[in-house]
């Protein structure tokens, strides 16, 4: 990925993050794991799309669309050629994020980065009162087990904050990361 793509990146992520009150370090070990930073990414089965591999058929003109993957209509293939732009896809990413930890907190009572991975990934069933790695089993929830996926992205996460740890002060990111993860910490409580 060239320099300035980067920087542009990083700038959607920093301001997307402060306006949705998430953290930065999970969206980038995400898009990290979903893509490797690929905008253009389309998965196999033709599902999930660009950066953090957003599912289309959720979004605007696909939600209606019949076939959005074999034969999208027009509004449909536009959404879809919409998220294949990184600095969109990005902000969709914390969007749904952000919306998925919501509803975690909602349904669930809690509302984790693990809880909130497994809700964007796509793991929760409703019908069978499943909710971000969650299930309701005799009045109470109980902890569903975390899948390889969710756990190779906290792990990234974990390394992305050893690696601001270690410049310290001396870096200016990590004095802003630190300031901000303070802030979204005494703001939960």
């Amino acid at each position: 990925m060239n320099i300035s793509r980067a920087h542009r990146y990083a700038k959607v992520i920093r301001a997307e993050t402060k306006r949705a009150r998430f953290d930065p370090l999970t969206v980038v070990a995400l898009v990290h794991h979903e893509s490797s930073w690929r905008p253009g990414l389309v998965s196999r089965d033709g599902e999930d799309i660009g950066l953090g591999q957003i599912r289309a058929r959720f979004f605007g003109k696909c939600r209606s669309d019949p076939s959005p993957v074999k034969a999208p209509g027009k509004g449909c293939r536009a959404v879809r050629a919409r998220l294949q732009i990184g600095t969109y896809n990005l902000k969709r990413v914390v969007t749904a994020l952000s919306l998925w930890r919501k509803t975690c907190r909602k349904r669930t009572g809690r509302a984790m980065l693990r809880n909130t991975l497994m809700g964007y990934g796509g793991l929760s069933r409703p019908k069978q009162n499943q909710w971000c790695g969650l299930a309701r089993r005799r009045g109470r929830w109980v902890r569903q087990s975390t899948p390889w996926v969710v756990e190779r992205i906290i792990k990234r996460r974990r390394l992305l904050v050893r690696r601001l740890a270690v410049c310290r002060g001396r870096c200016t990111a990590y004095r802003s990361v630190q300031r901000r993860l303070t802030r979204l910490r005494s703001s939960r409580r």
